[in-house]
């Protein structure tokens, strides 16, 4: 096949690309043109004699097949954005125009129907490895997004006054709610979005993680207000992230991963969640700041607390907490400790059964050993350290100084003339 090169000196080229004054847009449009020419083997003089000569159908029928060569997963121009690819279908409809020869208006675009969009949705172990060896801001922004179900565009108009209020009183395992009012969710709250809100909520997971980045943040000298953006930059004066850094983001996390996935993809792991859980279809469009359809929506107004209640109960599907059987080993762990902690009479009885029915609604580590530590602060270090031989509770003076002179050491006296001693 012998090129076909576009003569800029040809009128019916010069009546065309001289209408625009641009030198970028000019540069674009020829390149085009060139490539239309080339894949269909024509100079610009035999398309348009073609158009001139033959039925609409067949020019139109063209610039279809132009199109169905981008839309094509494989093609010589490789993978192309909708951007690019409608530029070039506006180059080449403006050529035609331009020589009063105008293209039936839906002619090059009836293919781009064509194209199957791949729907991915994330599974909570590939997002549990996304957050592997990111950074507290990556981390959080990962989760809060899985979590909340948030659009990338309300993500970025979040402050943390949406979540402050909720975040004084936190009780360390209540998922906290999210509002969303219209102007700030995507569309500013014009056109579909009118009217709408979103009412979020985040998995206790996802509130730690939260917590961690603004203790990062406030160790670098900001001072967090209501107004500050809940997601900024990480070097130099914080602003508020982009749209480009928060897929930025995305792209790191996935770069040694066999998978990738957008932002987006987020907001469908929220809604397939929730709908494993069970949770009824229009709360989960609530929660998803998604309108309610039809007749269902003057009957279907759920209170903030329902809503909170149906999301508690999908926590196993929606958190990022170690996965289950590191729950099994950690609650195990955990188990013993408190049984030791019991028997040592640190931990009143009391505290003891309290903590026990804790444990069996626990899913995050972090979440329970949160609650425990403000009541001895021995918990965390015999955490790690189940009840076994090296250490002993004796309750008789002479035993004690008889096991300290074979080698045992005096840990704390206990009540009741008790003695914590452990084996050296």
């Amino acid at each position: 096949m012998v090129e076909k090169k576009v003569d800029l000196e040809a009128e019916e080229v010069r009546r065309w690309i001289n209408r625009y004054d641009s030198e970028s847009l000019r540069y674009q449009y020829l390149k085009y043109l060139e490539e239309y020419c080339q894949f269909h083997d024509r100079t610009p003089e035999e398309l348009l004699e073609i158009r001139r000569s033959q039925s609409e159908a067949v020019a139109e029928r063209m610039l279809d097949d132009f199109v169905l060569m981008w839309e094509k997963p494989v093609t010589y121009k490789g993978k192309v954005t909708d951007s690019t690819r409608n530029m070039a279908v506006r180059s080449v409809r403006s050529f035609y125009s331009a020589n009063y020869l105008d293209l039936a208006r839906k002619a090059g675009s009836g293919a781009q129907y064509s194209r199957v969009k791949e729907i991915r949705v994330p599974t909570q172990d590939e997002l549990r490895e996304m957050c592997v060896g990111r950074n507290l801001r990556d981390i959080a922004l990962i989760n809060v997004l899985s979590a909340g179900g948030f659009r990338e565009e309300t993500l970025q108009n979040l402050t943390w006054g949406h979540a402050l209020p909720e975040l004084e009183n936190w009780d360390n395992h209540t998922p906290i709610h999210i509002g969303v009012k219209a102007r700030e969710l995507k569309g500013k709250g014009r056109g579909r979005y009118k009217n709408l809100e979103q009412h979020a909520f985040l998995t206790p997971h996802a509130i730690r993680a939260l917590l961690n980045y603004k203790r990062w943040r406030e160790s670098k000298g900001e001072e967090i207000q209501v107004e500050s953006s809940l997601f900024s930059t990480v070097r130099g004066k914080p602003k508020r992230i982009s749209l480009r850094e928060i897929r930025a983001i995305f792209e790191r996390a996935s770069a040694r991963h066999a998978f990738t996935f957008s932002p987006h993809d987020l907001r469908r792991f929220t809604q397939t969640q929730l709908e494993a859980a069970r949770v009824q279809p229009n709360w989960i469009r609530k929660m998803l700041g998604k309108s309610i359809k039809g007749e269902e929506a003057p009957y279907s107004r759920p209170k903030i607390e329902q809503l909170r209640e149906a999301y508690r109960s999908a926590l196993p599907y929606m958190t990022l907490a170690p996965k289950s059987d590191e729950t099994r080993i950690w609650k195990s762990q955990a188990k013993q400790s408190l049984e030791m902690l019991s028997k040592l009479g640190v931990l009143p009885e009391t505290e003891f059964l309290r903590l026990q029915e804790r444990l069996q609604r626990s899913i995050d580590p972090d979440d329970f050993y949160s609650e425990v530590k403000p009541i001895t602060g021995e918990f965390r270090r015999l955490q790690e350290q189940p009840y076994n031989d090296t250490h002993k509770v004796v309750d008789d003076e002479d035993e004690m100084l008889q096991m300290l002179n074979e080698g045992w050491e005096l840990l704390r006296e206990l009540n009741g003339e008790k003695f914590l001693m452990r084996k050296i």
